[in-house]
């Protein structure tokens, strides 16, 4: 009699716990607890709110390979961490989920959640790509991006947006090097357990050389790096400050969340974002405080080509 009441009670509570949920769906106090994690500067936190419930396979280093520059991830949020910018109202729409249901405690809901980012006293400069990967370039390279920044803009977009042109920009922050050794570390040993540790091998090529002979031209822009500099025609370089006079500023985007939990009894976490709808602020030239928007058109990628037919001839 009493394993019969016990099997009915166990049954009851998992019909609870399968339709209590987390109700009404409403991924907006996760989105907004993710940003503000951003602001704070709290690697550890941002982390944790990415594809915490959903099966994904993250970057190499681990999901906070996209908050640092030097995991060269696109997009990517280094330039937000711990820095001063606002939100506006949020606006979210439900997503057709592709997730398969595994248990009858599974009902997997994905949103979008659209929050709008204004810069005012904190505003990232918007590098030359070439610049960004650490590469001198001269005055009239300088110019001629000024003249159309929206120019292949989306060739590592938010890799390029800079808090400022210092040497060390682009290093890992202490917080975020203790999550990334902590993924070499976890991958070390996940490599251990399926083959043994092989004898070092001499004169190994180094990733600089590995990438470079196996992308040739395209490894030129796989690693971002601290700013390069603006070479004059006599040979000096222009001033950091009449650098960042110059360079344009992101005034203000949108940060797009794909939001997703497998069951109503998860969080909601983020499985990707985008940063969409950058507006970005110029001044006509060296001598001129007025500044001018520029709407950006090509921060998305252009679609792939198909590819021709190869037509074979005997």
């Amino acid at each position: 009699m009493i394993l019969p009441l016990f099997l009915i009670g166990c049954f009851l509570i998992v019909l609870f716990q399968a339709f209590r949920g987390d109700q009404p769906s409403d991924p907006s106090r996760h989105a907004l607890s993710f940003v503000k994690h951003v602001q704070n500067n709290d690697y550890g936190k941002v982390v944790a709110a990415f594809g915490g419930n959903v099966c994904r396979c993250p970057a190499k280093l681990g999901w906070v390979s996209y908050l640092i520059y030097s995991s060269g991830e696109e997009p990517n949020l280094a330039c937000l961490m711990g820095r001063d910018f606002e939100t506006g109202p949020l606006q979210i729409k439900a997503m057709k989920s592709d997730t398969k249901n595994f248990s009858m405690l599974d009902k997997p809901e994905d949103f979008e959640v659209s929050i709008p980012l204004r810069f005012n006293q904190y505003r990232p400069l918007f590098l030359p790509l070439d610049m960004a990967y650490g590469y001198d370039i001269t005055i009239e390279q300088f110019e001629q991006f000024l003249a159309n920044p929206d120019h292949e803009a989306y060739k590592g977009l938010t890799l390029r947006m800079r808090p400022g042109l210092d040497k060390g920009t682009v290093e890992q922050p202490e917080a975020a090097t203790m999550l990334v050794n902590r993924q070499k570390a976890a991958a070390k040993k996940n490599q251990t357990i399926v083959k043994p540790d092989q004898p070092d091998q001499p004169n190994q090529p180094d990733q600089s050389q590995l990438e470079e002979e196996l992308f040739g031209e395209a490894a030129r822009y796989n690693t971002p790096k601290d700013a390069g500099a603006v070479k004059l025609a006599d040979g000096t370089t222009l001033s950091k400050e009449a650098i960042t006079a110059r360079l344009p500023k992101l005034k203000s985007a949108r940060l797009r969340l794909h939001m997703v939990r497998r069951d109503q009894r998860q969080p909601f976490t983020v499985f990707h974002f985008v940063i969409a709808d950058p507006v970005l602020v110029i001044a006509a030239d060296a001598n001129d405080k007025q500044e001018h928007e520029i709407v950006m058109k090509n921060f998305r990628p252009p679609p792939p080509q198909a590819a021709e037919p190869v037509i074979e001839t005997k």
